[in-house]
């Protein structure tokens, strides 16, 4: 039986993630920080056991990883969104608990004695920005704002560190995923709330791209990871390779759920907001090197997705996403 160990383990990939390795056989723990709200835990049949401690305290993620003894952590505890402010506090946040926390967790591992043999974490295609698109791993990344720009930087801390690990470490920079239980802050969560509502849905930038996948596979692709060969140090785009318009999408998530599609709305042209400032163009990656190096690649279809999802009943319920 392998030991998982998730760190934000109840967020929205996390608990997805945690639901399958826990349906493969896999003895399940995950960690949480204070004050998470662990709803998403009880929307699945079975649960893992729940660390709660802060990720800032190494002494306490050295007594956790004693106790919980992984084979395999998932780190997902990365803050999705950081309002910008003009005295750079977004950016001095992401620096101060992101980073700090991945050297904390990184360094509280390396101190156990049973030290796990595979370290995944997760990185966005929001790191490469608007470089060529579909983004291939050998580009130069290109952030836009402090989230993807210390996703950036803890790639490459975890690669530099690498020589320094008793395990290998790999990066995934995930495509936009959705699924249940997703935040309704996202773009098809928002959709899908407003047309069951009836309400209309503002599309200010419709001709923006986004590659979308599922999250089950986004957990499978993680495994996949995990338990590879690859060399520590390794950096992989999961993604589809396709993006449709954001213009598109919302027309597939109105045909999904029988919604009148008089309720998307489009911004006029000249719309501008700073608001958008950070925000990728064509938002799409190459799944080639995942397929070769892995054997993986996504097999739902969006629309095949999108039906999924509208099938499972949700609880309409905003909370600040910490974990992607």
């Amino acid at each position: 039986m392998t030991r998982v160990l998730i760190i934000g383990g109840a967020g929205f990939i996390g608990s997805h993630l945690a639901q399958h390795c826990i349906t493969r056989g896999d003895e399940v723990q995950i960690i949480v920080r204070p004050q998470t709200d662990l709803w998403r835990l009880g929307k699945f049949p079975l649960r893992p056991n729940v660390h709660t401690l802060n990720l800032g305290d190494r002494a306490a993620l050295e007594r956790c990883f004693r106790e919980v003894r992984a084979d395999e952590i998932y780190h997902l505890a990365f803050q999705t969104r950081r309002q910008q402010t003009s005295n750079f506090s977004d950016v001095e946040q992401s620096i101060n608990v992101d980073i700090l926390n991945l050297v904390n967790i990184l360094a509280a591992a390396a101190a156990t004695k049973h030290s796990p043999r595979a370290f995944v974490r997760a990185g966005s295609l929001a790191e490469y920005g608007n470089g060529p698109a579909p983004y291939t791993e050998d580009q130069r990344e290109n952030p836009l704002n402090a989230y993807s720009a210390a996703l950036t930087a803890a790639t490459h801390y975890t690669q530099m560190l690498q020589p320094r690990l008793p395990f290998s470490t790999y990066t995934a920079r995930l495509a936009l995923a959705y699924g249940p239980y997703q935040d309704q802050s996202f773009l098809i969560p928002t959709l899908a709330h407003n047309f069951q509502a009836g309400r209309k849905t503002l599309i200010r930038r419709p001709d923006d791209r986004r590659d979308l996948i599922y999250v089950t596979e986004v957990a499978e692709a993680l495994c996949c990871l995990a338990r590879s060969t690859l060399p520590g140090g390794t950096m992989i785009n999961l993604a589809t390779g396709i993006a449709p318009s954001v213009i598109s999408i919302a027309g597939l998530v109105a045909r999904a759920l029988g919604a009148n599609p008089a309720l998307i709305e489009l911004a006029d042209p000249s719309y501008s907001d700073e608001k958008d400032t950070g925000t990728c163009i064509n938002f799409c990656g190459s799944p080639v090197l995942a397929h070769k190096l892995l054997g993986w690649q996504a097999k739902l279809t969006l629309n095949e997705g999108l039906k999924r999802m509208m099938g499972v009943v949700q609880d309409r319920k905003t909370t600040p996403e910490v974990s992607q």
